[in-house]
């Protein structure tokens, strides 16, 4: 029976534990370059997202770091977002973890950049914005029942006034109308705020023919209570 000293016991269990306890930092994907090299346990880190990438330049204009408004990357952002085929919709689903940000700064630079595209991209963001899934984040923010009570004021009436510059600014985005509406029968907004900025939203444009929609039906605000309003939202009184 073999046997091993105190020492040599000690270096195997802190050469396993190491070699089994290996953690992959944060934030970083390291991939294997097995069948790249025929060679185990070979790896890299994965390409950095491109500057290009509306990842990258939402991260850009809503970084936390910033010392004030980045216009140069929030105009970026929603240049590229007008270029891309599906941008209205990638769009809108990086916005809405941005504006949810714990951050109060993020979360407004987020907001800032949601409402500089909705005055600038035109009808097939508009589109996406006025659908169940997107007000149904927008209204989390303000809900008490979500994030209203971690949410600062000043986010949460930015959020306000967004939903009702839209509602007198696109009549024709009947749900945002309609969210906008809901939040004042239940309370939360006491009053419509005043407006500053009256600058008239951008002509809209036609939509793609070949884009891909989804069923926005399928994404209604559920916001837990069981009385149904008319427009398919479910809210709690």
């Amino acid at each position: 029976m073999p046997c091993f000293t105190v020492n040599a016991i000690h270096f195997f269990l802190l050469t396993s534990t190491s070699t089994a306890c290996l953690r992959v930092p944060r934030n970083q994907e390291l991939v294997s370059r097995e069948r790249e090299t025929g060679v185990p346990g070979i790896l890299k880190m994965a390409a950095p997202l491109e500057e290009d990438s509306l990842e990258s330049k939402i991260n850009n204009a809503t970084n936390p770091l910033n010392k004030e408004l980045q216009w140069d990357s929030i105009n970026s952002f929603c240049e590229q977002l007008n270029k891309e085929l599906e941008g209205p919709q990638h769009g809108t689903r990086l916005l809405a973890h941005k504006i949810q940000s714990p951050q109060e700064w993020e979360a407004i630079q987020a907001l800032t950049v949601l409402e500089t595209c909705m005055k600038n991209c035109g009808k097939r963001f508009h589109n996406e914005v006025g659908k169940f899934r997107f007000l149904n984040e927008m209204i989390k923010i303000v809900s008490p029942k979500y994030l209203g009570t971690r949410s600062s004021e000043k986010v949460k009436l930015k959020v306000i006034e967004l939903m009702y510059s839209w509602t007198v600014g696109l009549p024709d985005e009947l749900k945002i109308s309609e969210a906008y509406q809901m939040l004042k029968k239940q309370g939360i907004v006491k009053e419509d705020p005043i407006l500053l900025d009256d600058r008239p939203f951008i002509v809209p444009t036609p939509r793609p023919m070949n884009a891909v929609f989804e069923d926005e039906e399928k994404s209604k605000v559920t916001l837990k209570g069981t009385t149904k309003q008319p427009s398919g939202f479910e809210t709690e009184l």
